[in-house]
């Protein structure tokens, strides 16, 4: 369980394994992170132990430049103690994305990019759409099913389909919810398809497997497993900016 402080010291100086800081844009979020770094650093912990990890590779210059901008402008004290030497200094501590740390766990396949993970997901739904024709895929579907899957599949085929039905396939995926769970919101639209999607995707898994290839959701999938098989993580302290927007997998 987090424990929750109103005082920028005690989060900074807490003992407790997780802390959760709740606060409002501006308020100093970010400082707080940083100061919480070198009250580790300046404890004896090494800066190779500490991961800070962000969301986006502007937010990891962001944070980098922040910490260079505290070292410019503060004598290399904290909390009366002395930092380490420079070998395991605030310079030292790693700052990535999730997605790069994942990455760095997960197996050493290229990753599709966006017109990649839109040209295959476009074959997946041609595929299927050919099978259903052929009765390779639901053989037993009366004329009025397989009438109406062809349609949906067409519908999915469109442009601005392709990319809502690839987010879809994400989010479902990183929450850990069935395609039926997740069809909620912005992709409660779906909820008709779901059994033309279930297909679609199994042909796009297939196919990434196939081409050796594997999307930002395999990557965080692949780094979970690989963390639950016993994989070596060499730090012991994790700072996580902005953690509201963590997915399952993320956590």
């Amino acid at each position: 369980m987090a424990r929750k402080y109103t005082s920028n010291q005690h989060i900074v100086q807490s003992s407790y394994e997780r802390v959760e800081v709740r606060a409002s844009p501006g308020s100093g979020k970010t400082h707080t992170l940083i100061e919480r770094a070198i009250y580790l650093l300046s404890n004896g912990v090494p800066a190779n132990k500490i991961l800070v990890l962000t969301f986006s590779n502007v937010a990891v210059r962001e944070i980098k430049t922040r910490m260079k901008r505290y070292l410019e402008c503060t004598p290399a004290k904290s909390h009366g103690k002395r930092l380490p030497d420079s070998s395991s200094d605030l310079r030292s501590v790693t700052v990535q994305t999730v997605h790069a740390f994942a990455r760095g766990l997960a197996d050493k396949q290229g990753v599709l990019s966006e017109k990649q993970a839109y040209d295959l997901l476009s074959q997946a739904i041609r595929t299927v759409a050919k099978n259903c024709r052929r009765r390779v895929l639901w053989p037993d579907a009366t004329p009025t099913t397989k009438t109406l899957r062809l349609a949906q599949l067409e519908h999915l085929a469109d442009k601005p389909q392709i990319k809502s039905v690839l987010q879809y396939f994400a989010v479902a995926r990183a929450s850990k919810r069935t395609l039926a769970a997740a069809a909620v919101r912005q992709f409660a639209t779906f909820k008709p398809y779901i059994r033309v999607l279930k297909a679609v995707r199994s042909k796009f898994s297939a196919l990434k497997e196939s081409k050796h290839i594997i999307d930002y959701s395999d990557m965080l999938v692949r780094a979970v497993k690989a963390i639950t098989s016993g994989a070596s993580v060499p730090f012991t302290h994790v700072l996580v900016d902005e953690y509201q927007d963590c997915s399952a997998a993320q956590v």
